[in-house]
């Protein structure tokens, strides 16, 4: 924008675009002109209005960068996690964010699992965590309850899958909604089923940085969710 601005201010003059660059710099580093004269008012107020514009620019970037995590913010994360052991050892990485998007939530409405958002509260653009969470601060503990036997016909699963087999995530339609479950046993019509959260029971330890922190639009904050990419699409 300015190097075009240098280029037409330069060629109303008379002057080169790398001399009336020059001359820009002489007022903007001392405040006057001082090899020109019936130019100063249109050059003083070309480098007024840039360099408001770049200091606005610059305060932008760090209201952005000063914001905190609090409720009614979208805030975007990497994240990687592994289980934890009974005896406090960590096994392989399970699931990471790296290397693809970041995980994009509205803060204050348990878009997230409890602790994680509980860890998250405060933290600004850049920070990074570690934390182990316990079953009842992220998945919940494994209900026996969720273990059921329904039809195979009410079951719903991926595309190209040819039946249904144990090991596999399918989902089922209850009156509580779309319920993702784990297929445990199949037989010629039923199939037994575990409503459980894959990580339900499980300790967790994740890696966490943030990534990016924004207000949350008035529709997003009445939703309860992030709308547009990496949100919910209505």
């Amino acid at each position: 924008m300015f190097l075009l601005t240098y280029k037409v201010m330069g060629e109303k003059y008379g002057y080169s675009n790398e001399t009336f660059c020059e001359l820009v710099e002489v007022v903007t580093s001392h405040g006057f002109p001082m090899v020109i004269s019936h130019q100063c008012s249109d050059l003083l107020e070309f480098v007024t209005q840039r360099e408001a514009v770049m200091t606005k620019k610059g305060n932008t970037n760090k209201n952005e960068a000063a914001q905190n995590i609090r409720t009614n913010k979208v805030v975007s994360f990497h994240y990687r996690l592994r289980e934890v052991d009974s005896g406090g050892c960590h096994g392989e990485w399970r699931e990471r964010s790296y290397g693809g998007e970041p995980l994009l939530y509205l803060h204050g409405y348990h878009n997230v699992i409890v602790g994680l958002e509980k860890a998250l509260e405060g933290k600004k653009i850049g920070d990074k965590i570690e934390i182990t969470l316990p079953p009842d601060q992220a998945y919940g503990p494994r209900n026996p309850e969720g273990l059921r036997r329904i039809p195979i016909k009410h079951l719903r699963y991926q595309r190209g899958e040819k039946k249904v087999k144990p090991g596999m995530m399918a989902t089922v339609e209850t009156s509580q909604g779309v319920r993702p479950v784990v297929v445990l046993k199949t037989g010629k019509f039923s199939a037994d089923v575990d409503f459980n959260h894959p990580l339900a029971g499980k300790t967790l330890f994740y890696e966490v940085e943030v990534v990016s922190i924004r207000d949350a639009t008035t529709d997003e904050i009445s939703h309860g969710h992030v709308h547009g990419r990496g949100g919910h699409q209505h």
